[in-house]
């Protein structure tokens, strides 16, 4: 069904002492296990300090609850507007999104990919031509992946912008899988604009709900590149978008792809080396239930996440430090690469290659942020602030590129 083609109400009741408020949302859509229901009526109880603002927009983005709201055309509000305005994503009017011409496809595998993971991976030069760097110009390396979805933006961890001072320590570099020597693709980008989601929390937030937990909620960003005529994006078999996903296109049990240039093993994490060559890995998703019956993932996971990876076995395929905000891609039907998930948080914290317990991967859905990104992707708003509070948008003073080495 499209997003607007129903009008639906959303009632939200607040408990504050013996008064109600209550908020009308219109022609908006709500899922309840993925089926579509008329009507949602959400009560949430005074926790104390938290605003009544905070209160809503944890719970709500963070998905703690299983529901999905898509910003609206159209909110009227019995209560204060600004409120409303701060729950969901309104950018104004902005241009029609128009998917690349090409995206999703990539050089022919001539040999058979067995299981690995890339903590001791296998080479995957010139496999993924969308996976990017958020590359640090202080150290000189690779601080977290990145996903190319268009010829101007690139999808990533929220986590991996907030955990630096980005504008000033941070490019985007594509086309360089192998970083030890010049391939001839490599060209670096400042970040024009950054959309950090406005739900996102970081780790060891307090929740309402479930007190202090240990997550990332909403841990997706939007990078816009500072493009020119001189320094532009074409796309070709070594750099190429990845597509983005249908709703709910993917299922349990799909084998899928995770890639990066983190930490390969434990003596690596232990001694801060990173391979010079993208690695890869292939991994199934999970049922989210089923990972929920791992004790620490309980508080983790939520609708707006996914779980892959393997429960048991010798060599579990999965990411580590430094592969955060990069892809996990699935095969589509029409033989089209597929952005699935963001790669967010996991348990395996020294990178081990036989971990003693289940620790599989945790991914912020891409399918449930297509209307954010369809939205930031069009949007005529990309105001300067000074400094990353929730979601901002920053334009950065321009800066000389270096040029590939």
């Amino acid at each position: 069904m499209a997003e607007n083609s129903a009008n639906f109400c959303l009632c939200v009741l607040i408990f504050i002492g013996c008064s109600f408020t209550t908020l009308n949302i219109t022609d908006a859509r709500f899922l309840t296990k993925n089926e579509e229901i008329p009507n949602y009526t959400y009560q949430a109880r005074d926790f104390g300090t938290l605003s009544l603002a905070d209160r809503l927009k944890r719970q709500i983005w963070a998905g703690w609850f299983p529901m999905e709201v898509m910003a609206p055309n159209d909110i009227s509000a019995s209560t204060d507007y600004s409120l409303v305005l701060d729950l969901l994503e309104e950018d104004g009017p902005g241009r029609t999104w128009h998917p690349p011409s090409l995206c999703g496809e990539r050089p022919d595998d001539q040999n058979s990919i067995r299981r690995s993971r890339i903590v001791a991976g296998i080479n995957a030069a010139s496999r993924w031509p969308w996976q990017v760097q958020l590359y640090n110009v202080s150290s000189g390396r690779s601080a977290c992946g990145g996903t190319l979805i268009s010829e101007e933006y690139v999808v990533t961890a929220a986590h991996c912008l907030t955990s630096f001072n980005y504008h000033n320590e941070l490019i985007v570099r594509v086309g360089d899988l192998d970083t030890s020597r010049s391939e001839g693709y490599e060209q670096d980008f400042e970040m024009e604009c950054v959309h950090i989601h406005k739900g996102y929390t970081a780790a060891n937030q307090q929740s309402p709900i479930l007190g202090n937990v240990d997550l990332y909620a909403n841990d997706i960003a939007l990078i816009k590149l500072r493009t020119s005529p001189e320094n532009h994006i074409t796309i070709s078999s070594a750099v190429m978008p990845a597509c983005l996903p249908e709703k709910n296109e993917f299922r349990p049990g799909a084998e899928c792809y995770v890639t990066g240039w983190g930490y390969t093993g434990f003596v690596d994490f232990l001694y801060d080396i990173q391979p010079d060559v993208l690695h890869e890995a292939r991994i199934p998703l999970i049922r989210n239930s089923k990972c929920k019956k791992i004790d620490v993932y309980r508080a983790k996971l939520n609708p707006k996440k996914l779980c892959a990876g393997y429960l048991s076995g010798p060599r579990r395929p999965d990411t580590c430090k430094k592969d955060s905000g990069g892809p996990l891609v699935c095969k589509g039907t029409n033989n089209k690469w597929k952005l699935w998930g963001v790669t967010s948080e996991g348990e395996n914290t020294f990178c081990e290659e036989n971990p003693t317990t289940a620790m599989p991967g945790i991914y912020t859905r891409v399918d449930k942020y297509l209307y954010w990104l369809k939205q930031k992707m069009t949007s005529s708003k990309c105001p300067q602030v000074p400094q990353v509070q929730s979601e901002t948008s920053v334009i950065f003073p321009p800066r000389q590129v270096r040029s590939p080495s």
